[in-house]
């Protein structure tokens, strides 16, 4: 079991924007505005929810052997380094050459454009119900932006004041000794 975790002010973000898009969904998050989406978010009214119970049922096997965490950001930031874990993690070591390509093939940017990728997203379920354009006129792509601390860009001061707050207050819970962001 491999668990992707995220910066929660990045899922905020993510995922504000596809609810807005996807006609299944939306009914799970009937705000507005991104600030009131926040704040369902943060009193677990949004699908998904509640956000950190999710993290906290599986941190409590981080040291199975067959769990690994893997960090958003890391995958961002760090793309060889995290693809080697997994692929360690799944007995499958590479050697230089398999692990750039593997780099490369999977960047954010060639996963978007890639006709693998986009065929796989046509089949999959939630893909067919998926608002060809965004309400805006503009159409919507269900990998949208891929990278990190985009919440900067939405969030207010205050907005990330009130959601750092909450974070805090959730890793202090006993379950979640030891994790962070």
């Amino acid at each position: 079991m491999i668990y992707v975790y995220r910066n929660p002010k990045d899922v905020m973000v993510s995922l504000y924007h596809f609810c807005k898009n996807v006609p299944e969904v939306i009914h799970s998050c009937p705000h507005e505005t991104f600030e009131e989406f926040v704040q369902a978010f943060l009193k677990d009214r949004v699908i998904y929810a509640p956000y950190f119970e999710n993290i906290a049922s599986f941190w409590q096997h981080r040291g199975d052997a067959n769990v690994l965490f893997v960090a958003y950001e890391d995958m961002s930031s760090k793309p060889q380094e995290t693809i080697s874990r997994v692929a360690n993690f799944l007995g499958e070591p590479l050697d230089k050459e398999t692990l750039d390509m593997i780099v490369r093939k999977t960047s954010f940017g060639e996963m978007k454009k890639s006709e693998n990728v986009k065929r796989i997203i046509r089949r999959s379920s939630i893909a067919q119900s998926l608002a060809p354009r965004k309400p805006d006129g503009t159409n919507f792509h269900f990998l949208r932006c891929g990278k990190t601390e985009e919440w900067r860009k939405e969030f207010s001061p205050e907005l990330a004041a009130t959601a750092d707050k909450w974070v805090t207050e959730n890793l202090a819970a006993a379950q979640l000794a030891g994790f962070s962001f």
